[in-house]
């Protein structure tokens, strides 16, 4: 057996890659313009579906639950990735004002 007897024969391959507007990458979505628009969207609709069911499932809460129902069930889906679009924390924080008044009430 000779050293070195590997020949690579490489051959060109060419394959068309499809773009599209908008990719999810580790549960974060990213547009082809590198905003995260979606995601924030998506993240402020998936949050907003809770506190309704926690009215639904509770007809009398005390704070105490309803703070840690809210930091269980609710703060994950805003905190996944706010890092990178952090630059976006308005509609968030208009958002959670909102739903802590809809579940205060």
């Amino acid at each position: 057996m000779q050293s070195g007897a590997f020949r690579s024969q490489q051959q060109e391959v060419c394959v068309k890659l499809q773009t599209t507007p908008v990719e999810k990458d580790l549960g974060v979505f990213v547009d082809d313009t590198l905003k995260f628009r979606d995601h924030v969207c998506y993240a402020v609709n998936k949050a907003s579906r809770v506190p309704g069911l926690i009215r639904l499932t509770f007809s009398w809460i005390d704070e105490e639950t309803l703070l840690r129902l809210f930091t269980t069930l609710v703060r994950p889906h805003l905190k996944y990735g706010n890092i990178i679009w952090d630059l976006d924390i308005g509609s968030i924080s208009y958002k959670l004002r909102r739903y802590t008044n809809t579940l205060l009430s």
